[in-house]
């Protein structure tokens, strides 16, 4: 059967549509990738229609998708079934109701779309008792050592995809944090014995063996937490990389930042790492957020990584519930004695069903309307607080401020300013200028030479 996935325009390749593409191939069926903005191919598609269309939708772009397949569906000689993968159906089942012709699948889909997309082809229609499909059992987690490899090529389709230096692995999935502003103890309740999987060095090796078909300058690990923690494992995956002589990228929590660590990493390659510190303030970081890390564990982490003379972005999130505006500016101040490459910070998304999101919701800060959630941690901000605007200001503003000492001393009159549309331009050209010239700035210079 021929198969779509369907797509917003992004530099970042997805790796979710390699793996499923991965499965779907092995199991005989054509596959292709479709941007939304690529009305060349949707011309095509409506000319020559698909089987099956496919979305991963994450909360924020579910109306996107939702009404993207309606449209299509509107374009066709007939109806052309959609099946909507990712976290926002999984944690929001009744999203099946609102879809046209539509199927959703909970939790790991890599063998269930190759069940859906088998019976569709032997019977012609959703064999509906299928695990994970719409409100049906879940089967359990895949072992990942047994993980097919991304569809690299599906994966590349767009040449700004293939051409883009930087391309992306996992070395493990999952991740054993509970943090309260995150889906992932939902994700523990709903597969019980849920943990992080690390994949075994011989797959990442051969994975990145594949890579140097691509253009390569940059290996980004998109692992929730780069498993540094498992130290016989970080042992055979510096034996195995120092012979890659490619720089790499992970992401990192900070009480994992040590000088045997980086010191272990930064000789094979190491380039760049991220890490987050949400709050500032040690109380809301730890009774609030959960993240039970003082500021010496962080300020010693980017100590660690000056040391080395990596650059690291701090990530960073603002107006979460009950923090005060004061707690939000001392954020800016942790970061500026960090002095990161960059700084980021998104505004807190109040998602339902998180402990946070439900914390919201019962103080009265937020109606529970998951479709008002938009596409980006950063676009809006829904509490319904006093300081609402001055917490969009501020996070507009937070990138400068922590890198210009003079924005930080104005920052109390200058996030009380109507200018966020001004501040959102000149937060947007920061970010540009430091990702294009400095965070993720490759030279060949840098290629580990021992």
């Amino acid at each position: 059967m021929r198969v779509v996935f369907m797509s917003v325009e992004s530099e970042v390749e997805c790796l979710a549509f390699g793996y499923l593409g991965a499965y779907l191939k092995a199991a005989g069926h054509e596959v292709m990738l479709c941007r939304t903005n690529d009305d060349d191919t949707i011309v095509q598609l409506c000319e020559n229609r698909p089987d099956v269309l496919c979305y991963s939708v994450t909360t924020g772009w579910h109306k996107y998708y939702r009404d993207m397949h309606y449209t299509l569906n509107t374009f066709f000689d007939r109806d052309t079934i959609g099946v909507f993968g990712g976290p926002h159906p999984t944690f929001f089942p009744e999203y099946v109701s609102s879809l046209h012709n539509g199927v959703i699948v909970r939790g790991e889909g890599y063998e269930v779309l190759v069940d859906i997309i088998n019976s569709l082809e032997h019977d012609g229609v959703v064999d509906m008792a299928i695990p994970n499909v719409n409100n049906n059992p879940l089967r359990p987690l895949m072992d990942k050592s047994t993980l097919l490899p991304p569809d690299r090529n599906l994966m590349y389709t767009y040449p700004d995809n293939y051409n883009n230096p930087i391309k992306s692995i996992m070395a493990s999935f999952g991740c054993v944090f509970s943090c309260p502003y995150c889906y992932n103890s939902n994700y523990r309740d709903l597969y019980k014995g849920y943990t992080q999987q690390l994949r075994p060095i011989e797959t990442v090796a051969n994975e990145l063996d594949e890579l140097r078909a691509y253009p390569l300058e940059l290996v980004y690990f998109q692992d929730d937490i780069f498993p540094v923690f498992s130290s016989k494992w970080l042992s055979d995956f510096c034996q195995m990389y120092s012979t890659v002589r490619v720089p790499f990228h992970v992401q990192l929590r900070a009480e994992f930042i040590t000088d045997e660590v980086i010191s272990q990493l930064t000789k094979v390659g190491l380039h760049s790492v991220t890490f987050a510190v949400e709050s500032g303030d040690e109380k809301f970081r730890a009774d609030v957020l959960r993240r039970r890390q003082d500021n010496n564990i962080i300020q010693n982490a980017a100590n660690i990584l000056h040391k080395y003379r990596l650059r690291f972005r701090i990530e960073n999130m603002l107006g979460a519930p009950g923090e005060s505006l004061r707690q939000a500016l001392t954020t800016v101040d942790l970061n500026a004695a960090c002095q990161p490459t960059y700084g980021w910070a998104s505004v807190f998304q109040p998602y339902p069903g998180t402990k946070l999101g439900n914390r919201a919701i019962s103080d009265g800060l937020f109606d529970g309307n998951v479709d008002a959630i938009s596409e980006t941690f950063s676009s809006t901000y829904l509490l319904n607080t006093t300081n609402a605007r001055a917490i969009i200001n501020l996070q507009r503003l937070f990138s400068l401020a922590v890198r210009f000492r003079a924005i930080r001393w104005l920052l109390p009159l200058l996030i009380n300013l109507p200018l966020t549309n001004l501040y959102t331009k000149f937060g947007l050209w920061f970010k540009r200028f430091c990702y294009k010239s400095k965070l993720y700035h490759v030279s060949r210079r840098t290629l580990c030479t021992t």
